[in-house]
């Protein structure tokens, strides 16, 4: 953490000039403002396409619903009559075998497709992520909240990735409801044909219909929900997403802020000791003349705190 004005002072280190501070202020303020507008201009970009989907949801699930009723009804009935063979042909025993091991490899072989947890970011508003920023005494973040931003910011990205795919799966449900139905029977008509053929495999077949029952109950939970209900998911999906982007910008802006400013400060040292000449020669003429400089700081440098400006020593350090 920056250390405060009084501190620096009494471990003999140099006061910053009066210019400093605002003048530090100024600049992450113009570079964090541009940041976070060039992100609310992308961001509504993506966002706005997402948006028109909602416009007639209910009719277009509704439509979709109704169009693709026989070829549903048809897929259901295929999967229960493939069912039941295999029933015939397997005893319970061996097919609650297969449906464990099928469930095992299943969840070793998922892990690349594990959710992220988001629940930090969904709890999360920009009213946080600014009281983190500023600290509890305004004077710039903890090194554990400065973590703990660049963290969440990292975290913020995955989780926007995650609820848009999601809204976009969910938001083009209607539309890809025909190809989905479609798939799931030619997975059907192949595994139909395998199991009538010479020497066809059970045990195989079985797993093979495991994986075809599989997208079929995923398909099922889908199309349960009435249309009033699929508009109401889509909203509230939508809902969740703006405010997961929001969380996303103003976390990605604050970890901006404190890289602006940790560039401003290293900048100014790098300048202040290039003018080391003309500073000594400003503290001699300070000190021959019995005067004293009025700093107008209330912090120093990477410090976030506003106030009355404080009176403090010239250019040179006490002792120096």
């Amino acid at each position: 953490m920056t250390v405060t004005g009084d501190q620096q002072q009494a471990s003999g280190q140099q006061p910053q000039d009066d210019l400093f501070k605002p003048y530090t202020d100024y600049r992450v303020a113009v570079a964090v403002s541009k940041k976070q507008c060039d992100m609310y201009a992308a961001d509504s970009e993506a966002i706005g396409p997402k948006y028109e989907k909602l416009k007639d949801a209910q009719t277009r699930y509704q439509d979709a619903r109704a169009a693709q009723k026989n070829a549903w009804e048809d897929l259901k009935c295929r999967i229960e009559r493939i069912e039941k063979a295999l029933n015939q042909a397997l005893d319970k025993t061996e097919r609650d075998t297969l449906c464990g091991c099928w469930t095992q490899v299943q969840q070793a072989t998922g892990t690349a497709t594990t959710r992220v947890n988001c629940a930090e970011i969904d709890h999360l508003d920009c009213d946080q992520v600014d009281t983190m920023l500023r600290g509890s005494t305004n004077s710039g973040p903890t090194d554990e909240d400065a973590g703990k931003l660049r963290r969440l910011a990292a975290l913020a990205d995955s989780c926007v990735k995650q609820i848009d795919d999601d809204y976009d799966a969910l938001a083009s449900f209607p539309e890809k409801l025909a190809t989905s139905i479609t798939e799931v029977n030619e997975t059907v008509t192949r595994l139909d044909q395998d199991m009538g053929a010479a020497g066809a495999d059970p045990r195989r077949s079985f797993v093979e219909y495991l994986a075809a029952r599989a997208k079929f109950e995923k398909l099922s939970t889908w199309l349960s929900s009435t249309a009033a209900q699929y508009a109401r998911d889509l909203k509230n999906r939508f809902i969740a997403l703006l405010k997961t982007h929001r969380t996303r910008i103003c976390l990605t802006v604050a970890v901006d802020d404190m890289d602006k400013r940790a560039e401003v400060v290293a900048e100014y040292k790098t300048n202040r000791a290039a003018s080391a000449i003309d500073l000594a020669l400003e503290c001699a003429h300070a000190a021959s003349s019995g005067q004293t400089a009025q700093t107008g700081q209330t912090g120093q440098p990477g410090q976030y705190e506003t106030g009355q400006p404080t009176t403090q020593q010239g250019p040179c350090a006490p002792g120096v």
